[in-house]
């Protein structure tokens, strides 16, 4: 959609009509016909692939500020060293670090050196 292909509409038509598809074949009453646009398609992409962990990769191309403001969250559940603990998330937090994950600090070790902890962790 973004370059402008003709094939765009197509290809998101394929795509929802293969998820609103009902066991007996039959389109779902929840399936409405929308256009192809970049909004569109990010918001298809965030139920197509929920859980799949591409989300956040989605966000990064949309932009570091987008990314942030979709990823920040109070509160979250995590495990820390096989501890769960709580911890906000906040967009200041995902700006400070560019978007870059935490190198496991096993990989740093294991590489003698040759890898560097991304910055802000």
């Amino acid at each position: 959609a973004e370059l402008g292909s003709s094939n765009a509409q197509t290809y998101f038509n394929e795509v929802r009509t293969r998820a609103y598809t009902q066991d007996d074949g039959t389109l779902s009453t929840n399936y409405t016909s929308i256009a192809a646009t970049r909004d569109n398609i990010w918001n298809e992409r965030k139920k197509e692939f929920a859980f799949e962990g591409l989300r956040y990769w989605d966000e990064l191309r949309q932009g570091l500020q987008t990314a942030a403001s979709q990823i920040a969250e109070s509160n979250t559940a995590l495990l820390s060293g096989g501890v769960k603990e709580n911890m906000n998330i906040t967009a200041q937090n995902v700006i400070n670090k560019r978007g870059f994950c935490q190198i496991p600090i096993t990989q740093i070790t294991l590489s003698n050196g040759v890898l560097k902890q991304n910055p802000g962790w």
